[in-house]
């Protein structure tokens, strides 16, 4: 009872329906053709062996000669840069400007001046007398060395443009306006002007005096004059 019960459900999980085995017989006949073919038909094998290239190494060494390259320089180039092009730009000439006689629009024009110190150079250069040196201008407020290094290339100055001060007839107001003299030293220099012996205020009473040391008086010295 019990056999007949394991072949009942064998049957079961084993029985196909008509169209099922004819796949099944389909199939059978492609896997045997499959074996058969790989066994008798021969495979193909693909060579290993490399290409020769001595040939052709030769006619590339060929060309060199004492680590050159010969070239064939029978024919002009085809292409010719035109002035201008390609690293032949001409570099633009810098234009010089005089510091004493500029007016704000030029100064502004100048890289590394803006409105504000083109007007604050002015203004320093009026009570100043005028610049006798580039470097004066890092004396005017507000002007960085970044804008230093920019605008210097583009500056120069006349020296004859500067203008001087008489010690023995400028007033103390005048004198006290000058940068390099102040109101200390334009109260000295008005007392020295009623020495007992009426000399002209020159650089050994200044200096006998204590007003100006050797290096202030070579700062002030292109902006004073005596009689």
């Amino acid at each position: 009872m019990k056999n007949s019960k394991i072949f009942l459900n064998v049957k079961t999980y084993f029985s196909f329906s008509k169209s099922e085995r004819n796949g099944v017989l389909f199939l059978t006949i492609i896997l045997f053709l499959v074996i058969l073919a790989n066994i008798f038909i021969p495979r193909i094998t693909i060579s290993k062996e490399k290409n020769d290239f001595s040939a052709f190494q030769k006619s590339i060494d060929s060309l060199f000669v004492s680590d050159t390259v010969k070239v064939n320089h029978s024919y002009p180039p085809k292409f010719k840069p035109t002035p201008g092009e390609y690293g032949n730009k001409k570099s633009k000439p810098i234009h010089l400007l005089e510091i004493n006689t500029a007016d704000s629009v030029s100064l502004v024009a100048v890289p590394g001046i803006g409105v504000v110190l083109a007007s604050r150079i002015i203004k320093y250069r009026r009570i100043l007398g005028g610049f006798v040196h580039v470097n004066q201008l890092r004396e005017v407020y507000g002007f960085k060395e970044d804008n230093i290094k920019i605008a210097f290339p583009h500056l120069f100055v006349d020296t004859q443009k500067a203008s001087k001060l008489n010690l023995d007839s400028a007033s103390y107001a005048i004198l006290a306006m000058h940068p390099y003299i102040g109101k200390a030293r334009a109260k000295q220099i008005m007392r020295l002007r009623y020495n007992p012996k009426n000399l002209p205020v020159n650089y050994n009473l200044l200096f006998s005096n204590n007003i100006f040391d050797s290096i202030q008086w070579r700062k002030i010295k292109p902006y004073v004059t005596t009689e």
